[in-house]
């Protein structure tokens, strides 16, 4: 039998992390499914200052301070801060210096072009050894090529 190797695709999620003191904006983000937890009801885990009403099991998950909740297509689920750590990335361009990279749909790879002014992902180039020809990602884009971000280099 031959066996081959996968990884699930790159995905985005919007999540904020639980500090004690945004109940308000954590209400905003996830509604009726989050509250907080008054000391006297902390019986079963006294550090649980807050709750999350998971979506994958319609229960209730106790959230500590650090804890992340993550929105994904509508969904809701609880990470401790080392789980959310292991799974996901900053999203974000970390730094003016650090480039965007996308992948085609023909499975080809593409670099951010640092442009004077800086402009996100407008000039791309392949990045292949037998092109150095800068395109406009919109224009490449209009023509139906589909791209996925993957992630920054520097």
């Amino acid at each position: 039998m031959i066996t081959h190797r996968y990884r699930p695709r790159p995905t985005e999620v919007t999540a904020l992390q639980w500090t004690g003191h945004n109940a308000a904006q954590l209400t905003d983000f996830a509604k009726t499914r989050f509250m907080e937890v008054d000391p006297e009801d902390r019986t079963e885990d006294p550090d649980a200052t807050a709750a999350l009403l998971e979506s994958a099991h319609e229960a209730w998950a106790g959230l500590k301070v650090g804890d992340w909740i993550v929105r994904r297509n509508g969904q809701f689920k609880r990470f401790s801060p080392e789980a959310f750590a292991d799974q996901y990335e900053s999203a974000e361009r970390p730094t003016d210096d650090h480039n965007a990279v996308w992948l085609d749909d023909d499975g080809d790879l593409w670099g951010e072009y640092q442009t004077s002014p800086p402009s996100y992902g407008d000039a791309i180039l392949p990045l292949r050894w037998d092109s150095v020809e800068c395109s406009s990602k919109q224009e490449l884009e209009d023509q139906g090529v589909k791209f996925l971000f993957i992630g920054w280099s520097k």
